[in-house]
């Protein structure tokens, strides 16, 4: 929406003594009587924006009477919808109100929850950080240092170089950069400490497999994140870089090799809560099932035989929601093998290239979601065909299917089939609806 009609839209009597403005400066041939009438709406009009202003002044003077508690509050909420998750306008506290009053400077500046949140950017140099910093008080912080290939790292590389003297008072950190940036970051982070730190992002833009190791093994925060519920690891081979996992509710990562894999996942097992994995094709082989007696969720995003393969080694009783995102078609896969073996699962969400087979071996489902894969459109295939393998007992306590309009009748049909045998028939919602 334009600028003008959003004021247009909050002030509808100053728009409308604009318009009446405008009407005599556009006529000046109209005669005199209607030149009168046109000054009598010019001042109706005007009548009124004096009223609407007078009313928001009032209005206004409540608001700058609030305590400086809620005041601040109020600032509060008004950043974070103001902001991004990564980068955002730049600077965490976007919101404006020194031109309101003095007043509401003072508690903004005084606020220290609005300078916690520090991003990187070009625009950005070292005193600005350091009066983020400083008029952030002893509160927690959130760094995010993102280096972009096109722009000066310099701003990036101050901003890295504060975070081993803040350490204690860490809350999130992201680092998003190429490898090289990151190669030096992690020398600087390994003997470090962060007590308070409960969410780790390392994403690598530029990792390249094909080179050779990023790294030599590195271990991370060695002297310990009892804290750390969240550890993202992507973009590389997250073997080379380590923090302690021990504590780790929420892990996603790139998994490049089956070793590296089982080796983050026995750190994990009896903690995490939720699993998100990119498996790189032709890297997973088989290991000795690991018992994760605590995961909930998992997201897997790689081909068919790679996500058999990986269901099949792990045991996970407690396992309600899975996610399979499959970017391409493989060779014929057969999900036999791991029918039934989740007696909890409840949600299933599908994207990508699908195929039939899939719904076959999870007889619990009760929800099933269909997505599409960023920009690219998932392929239903045969996943609701009428003639596979069991159609007559498939996912028998299936309530709701979400899902793409324009796979609606392919839905309705196999719905109306699981109807004529006495199934479950879910309700349809069209993906675009909610």
């Amino acid at each position: 929406m334009h600028t003008y009609q959003r004021r247009s839209r909050r002030w509808p009597a100053l728009a409308e003594l604009k318009a009446a403005v405008l009407a005599l400066r556009v006529n000046p041939s109209i005669p005199y009587s209607g030149m009168i009438e046109q000054f009598n709406m010019i001042e109706v009009a005007l009548a009124r924006a004096k009223r609407e202003r007078a009313s928001a002044e009032n209005r206004s003077i409540a608001i700058a009477s609030l305590p400086h508690e809620i005041l601040s509050q109020i600032f509060e909420i008004l950043r974070h919808e103001d902001s991004e998750w990564i980068g955002g306008p730049g600077i965490a506290p976007s919101i404006r109100v020194s031109h309101v009053s003095a007043t509401w400077r003072d508690i903004a500046l005084s606020t220290a929850s609005l300078w916690t949140a520090i991003y990187s950017s070009p625009s950005h140099d070292d005193t600005f950080y350091h009066t983020m910093i400083n008029r952030s008080q002893e509160s927690l912080l959130e760094c995010t240092i993102r280096v972009e290939p096109s722009q000066d790292q310099t701003s990036a590389a101050m901003l890295a170089a504060l975070v081993p003297s803040n350490a204690h008072r860490l809350r999130v950190l992201r680092i998003i950069a190429p490898m090289w940036f990151i190669d030096g970051c992690v020398a600087t982070l390994r003997e470090l400490s962060a007590p308070r730190m409960s969410q780790l992002l390392l994403h690598i833009t530029n990792y390249n497999p094909q080179s050779g190791p990023l790294l030599s093994r590195q271990r991370i925060f060695m002297g310990g994140t009892p804290k750390l519920v969240q550890y993202d690891a992507t973009g590389f081979d997250f073997r080379m870089i380590r923090p302690p996992l021990a504590d780790v509710k929420i892990l996603n990562v790139t998994s490049y090799a089956s070793d590296t894999l089982r080796d983050a996942l026995l750190d994990v097992a009896l903690t995490v809560h939720a699993l998100g994995i990119i498996i790189v094709p032709d890297t997973l082989a088989i290991f000795p099932p690991i018992q994760m007696s605590s995961l909930v969720s998992l997201e897997l995003l790689t081909e068919p035989f790679e996500i058999i393969t990986f269901l099949g080694m792990i045991e996970a009783p407690e396992l309600k929601s899975l996610k399979l995102s499959v970017p391409r078609r493989s060779r014929s896969t057969s999900y036999g093998s791991v029918v039934g073996k989740f007696s909890k699962l409840l949600s299933l969400q599908m994207e990508g290239m699908l195929e039939s087979g899939i719904l076959i071996a999870f007889p619990t489902l009760e929800r099933l979601r269909v997505g599409d894969m960023h920009s690219r459109p998932t392929h239903l295939g045969d996943v609701f065909d009428l003639s596979q393998d069991s159609f007559s007992t498939l996912t028998p306590r299936l309530i709701h299917i979400t899902a793409p309009t324009r796979f609606k009748e392919s839905i309705e049909a196999f719905c109306t089939a699981r109807q004529s045998l006495g199934l479950s028939v879910p309700l349809f919602v069209a993906l675009e609806d909610i």
